[in-house]
């Protein structure tokens, strides 16, 4: 059986960051620290969701120039 990890993007107006985990839960705390760090230099002007799938949803719908797409992938030796 073939190892999976859980991989991640976000593209913004810089350029493109790349994510992995070994769960979807280590993924989406990376993800979750990229949204905490630039939601008040985004200028939302509301609080961030305590929930961290909430927050990176509201994120990403809100920033319109900023795109985050993850999935499961299995590794190739």
């Amino acid at each position: 059986m073939a190892d999976k990890i859980w991989v991640a993007s976000i593209t913004h107006s810089y350029g493109t960051d790349l994510y992995a985990a070994r769960t979807k839960k280590g993924l989406l705390r990376q993800i979750h620290a990229y949204v905490e760090e630039w939601w008040e230099d985004e200028g939302l002007g509301t609080e961030m969701p305590h929930d961290t799938e909430e927050a990176i949803s509201e994120y990403f719908e809100r920033v319109e120039d900023e795109q985050c797409d993850y999935e499961e992938v299995e590794m190739e030796e």
